[in-house]
């Protein structure tokens, strides 16, 4: 629960904190467009949403993700309704096919056969 609190409000700052950016990004841009300086209007709206929008976006995501943590219950619309087992081929018991042999063990031949072990090296 403290975790989620802990998301909504870093989200919520990072929202407010994108928004500021590029709001002052958009005010820079009109007062250079005012005095005629168009390259540094173009620097400062493309910095302003540069760095604003990803900042913003994240927030979306942190606030997101702590209301999932907060509302449980909501059901994931992602995954659907699961398919009816009808729609599942039938099994097929047919005597004329023999059912594959079961394996040994799977780990059956694969011990190291100590008996015939080299000896030591002495270097």
């Amino acid at each position: 629960m403290d975790e989620a609190l802990a998301g909504v409000s870093k989200g919520s700052g990072n929202l407010t904190g994108g928004a500021l950016i590029i709001v002052i990004g958009l005010l820079n841009a009109l007062i250079n467009g005012y005095f005629a300086a168009w390259p540094a209007a173009l620097i400062c709206v493309l910095a302003g949403t540069g760095i604003g929008a990803p900042l913003m976006a994240a927030g979306m995501l942190r606030v997101r993700r702590a209301k999932r943590l907060l509302n449980p219950k909501e059901a994931p619309e992602a995954l659907g309704e699961a398919a009816p087992t009808a729609a599942l081929p039938e099994a097929h018991a047919d005597a004329a096919e023999p059912l594959p042999a079961a394996r040994e063990s799977v780990t059956e031949h694969t011990t190291l056969k100590l008996d015939s072990a080299r000896a030591p090296r002495r270097d």
